[in-house]
């Protein structure tokens, strides 16, 4: 479980850079097979960014260390078609300008949607873009036998803040400082239930950012459809907003 390794790592200050809501329960398996994000690793510690290497077993039955010394020259002799087809979609997707702008502009922002063709822009070698692929996958490409994680530092320090708004308007509008202020790559999600700036400020009149740790959040007093926070113990969750204002958590 992605929980016990955490425990497992944090005597050392250290995590795994994936942080979904259900590291209680998921497996790395399961966090490699759906490209796990989570609501504080942004685009930077996801898996796909933090993934070193996968011990695969392919379809045919072949055993694949994607992180030996001689992965690409073992593919390419046991698999010869797979690793002469990767190196055709890769120049593939290179050679066409229109396909680069929109892997580079899709994958700017949280994308864990799919096949990662970013791949064939990110790395060169049959092997490596072969280990990309598989995360987000859904087990469709591999099995995947065993992962190893570059991971990152735990913050010795975390803190929650409540800024109060007249209106979601410019509460997005501060966002860009509060993200600048906390050095750290974060996102606001909108639910598309709450309608556009303009509709949401007739229906939600009272909008905050309420930043938990280095990553900041939205919540309003609107119709909004409620989410409970991801977990009690957390900081961010033990902290409320004003009283009176019947919040909704997103």
């Amino acid at each position: 479980m992605l929980r016990q390794v955490n425990n497992r790592l944090a005597p050392y200050g250290r995590k795994l850079g994936p942080d979904p809501a259900s590291e209680s329960a998921c497996t790395i398996g399961g966090v490699v097979a759906n490209n796990s994000s989570g609501m504080t690793c942004g685009t930077e510690f996801n898996t796909y960014r933090t993934l070193e290497s996968l011990l695969l077993v392919l379809p045919s039955g072949t055993v694949l260390d994607t992180g030996a010394p001689d992965a690409d020259e073992r593919l390419r002799a046991t698999e010869p078609e797979l690793h002469a087809g990767l190196l055709r979609l890769r120049d593939r997707v290179r050679g066409n300008p229109d396909s680069v702008r929109r892997v580079r502009a899709q994958y700017a922002m949280k994308n864990t949607m799919g096949y990662g063709v970013n791949a064939f822009l990110d790395h060169d070698s049959p092997s490596e873009l072969l280990t990309r692929l598989v995360v987000g996958s859904e087990g469709t490409l591999a099995f995947v036998a065993a992962a190893t994680f570059r991971t990152v530092p735990v913050r010795r320090h975390a803190a929650t803040g409540l800024l109060v708004f007249d209106d979601l308007a410019r509460a997005m509008a501060a966002m860009p400082a509060l993200v600048a202020a906390a050095r750290r790559r974060s996102s606001c999600s909108t639910p598309p239930r709450c309608g556009s700036p303009s509709s949401t400020r007739r229906r939600t009149p009272h909008c905050a950012a309420w930043p938990s740790g280095s990553t900041p959040r939205c919540w309003s007093s609107g119709s909004c459809r409620p989410r409970r926070p991801r977990s009690a113990g957390r900081v961010g969750a033990a902290a409320g907003p004003p009283r009176g204002r019947a919040p909704r958590l997103w």
